[in-house]
């Protein structure tokens, strides 16, 4: 009984020292245990990618008529979101992703979009009435990879700083809300100290 009872407590001692021990953080994480990163992709609902595969490239106009590359963001955490004026629920998101965006401001972060419109005055006409404080790109005006479409807009990707695809998202989100900021931190690349200011909580109605 006695080396059944000293084995016991033995047994509950390393289980404390292991629970002292943090939990290793994802390849880009600076803070955020792999659970509670986990935690956030799912509040998020983002699906993730089993494989890592390389985000397929593209080089299309922005609103001006300049060409953008997304290898142009190399180093830097990407979120690629394909919206148009005529969808709903992107006009409801795009004030979130502004406050992301300015969130986010001053670290190696890109928030792109892409507009799949086929007429780019619209687009113009569409972003005085609501603006957006993040780059725009024309989809429609250029060779965007089939791969990225899927059913309805909006269509998100996480896009890693060394380009590799995180996940995708299907439908609106509230950017700017906890769990967003906290997960866009969690991927920066670990060299980024900066905090990200966090917002009262709101939904998309």
């Amino acid at each position: 009984m006695r080396k059944t009872g000293s084995a016991s407590i033995l047994f509950w001692v390393m289980v404390l020292l292991l629970s002292a021990v943090p939990f290793p953080v994802v390849s880009w994480g600076s803070e955020v245990p792999v659970n509670l990163q986990k935690s956030l992709f799912k509040k998020m609902g983002f699906i993730l990618f089993d494989d890592r595969e390389k985000a397929p490239n593209f080089s299309i106009p922005d609103l001006s008529g300049k060409t953008v590359s997304l290898s142009d963001y190399r180093g830097r955490l990407v979120l690629l979101n394909f919206w148009a004026t005529w969808c709903v629920p992107c006009r409801k998101e795009i004030p979130t992703l502004n406050v992301l965006s300015q969130k986010m401001s001053g670290m190696p972060f890109v928030l792109a979009s892409i507009a799949m419109d086929h007429n780019i005055g619209r687009i113009h006409a569409f972003m005085k009435k609501v603006p957006i404080d993040y780059l725009v790109l024309t989809g429609r005006n250029g060779k965007v990879d089939d791969r990225y479409f899927g059913l309805g807009l909006p269509q998100t990707y996480l896009i890693d700083p060394d380009g590799y695809l995180i996940g995708k998202a299907s439908g609106p989100r509230n950017w700017e809300s906890p769990e967003a900021l906290k997960l866009m931190g969690s991927l920066l690349p670990k060299a980024t100290e900066k905090s990200i200011p966090s917002t009262p909580r709101e939904t998309i109605q």
